[in-house]
């Protein structure tokens, strides 16, 4: 009874896209998954939460989340894609400001701000394993398939300020941040506060 709840729990879960919570619920979820797009997915997410050794788990991620792109989706890929989380803020807000675009528009718009959102994984679990320069290289790459992720310019900026991967550059670092805080992202916000107490010059 119990496995059957579980099972019936994580399609549920499967289907409106949100992710387990836990390292076990995520080995469980994979070995159910059939889709070979999702179950990458989340195998990306379990790296990115947990293991933090592998950013291939979320290039491949992104790479096949790409490929989707001017494809027909299935209804468990849109259900996973277009309602998970924040992708049904951005989605909503596409239809709102965009009314006039196209579904498969649309859905490449959010299928384009999955990857980015898989590459800025990518990027934070090369930082994890002392890779800086593919670190850069992998929020630069998320921020090509969508310019608003607040994460990836985040991260871009504390790059920029700490010089991890790049040469430090406090007003470039001002740039980037600065535009994340402006599209919500909180804890930039505090850190941007500090660093423009101790170096003003650059907050200009």
């Amino acid at each position: 009874m119990i496995k059957i709840f579980t099972l019936m729990l994580f399609l549920f879960i499967s289907l409106f896209g949100e992710s387990p919570g836990s390292l076990e619920e995520h080995n469980e979820h994979i070995k159910i998954e059939t889709d070979p797009v999702l179950m990458q997915w989340i195998l990306c997410d379990r790296e990115y939460l947990y293991i933090k050794k592998n950013p291939q788990e979320c290039i491949k991620a992104a790479e096949m989340i790409l490929s989707l792109v001017g494809k027909k989706t299935t209804e468990r890929q849109q259900g996973a894609f277009l309602i998970n989380g924040v992708y049904k803020e951005s989605y909503q807000r596409t239809v709102n400001e965009q009314k006039k675009i196209s579904t498969e528009e649309i859905i490449k718009i959010v299928l384009e701000k999955k990857a980015a959102s898989l590459f800025n994984s990518a990027g934070v679990i090369y930082g994890y394993i002392g890779d800086h320069k593919n670190e850069v290289k992998m929020f630069e790459k998320s921020l090509q398939f969508d310019e608003n992720n607040d994460l990836a310019l985040g991260n871009l900026g504390y790059a920029y300020y700490d010089g991890s991967g790049v040469v430090e550059n406090p007003i470039k670092a001002y740039q980037y941040l600065h535009k994340s805080a402006a599209l919500g992202n909180v804890q930039v916000q505090e850190n941007l506060n500090i660093i423009c107490s101790t170096k003003p010059w650059a907050c200009k």
